[in-house]
């Protein structure tokens, strides 16, 4: 996987998307990630946007979670 920041995806349904690939719930796929839970709460709220290298990591840990 090469990072591509044309894939850039800041939309909160994306992310809810990534976090149930993953079948981690919210506090573990935060965890898993390296970011805080009150972070991604915001950003599942739309309250705050993620970056592009935030979510190359959330989608990695998808790939890896569906290849397990």
């Amino acid at each position: 996987m090469k990072p591509d920041p044309n894939t850039f995806n800041p939309d909160k349904e994306y992310l809810k998307e990534l976090i149930r690939r993953t079948q981690l719930s919210n506090d573990e796929f935060a965890r898993a990630c390296g970011i805080n839970k009150r972070t991604l709460r915001y950003w599942l709220s739309g309250k705050h946007k993620f970056n592009y290298r935030d979510q190359y990591t959330m989608e990695a840990l998808a790939r890896y979670k569906e290849s397990v």
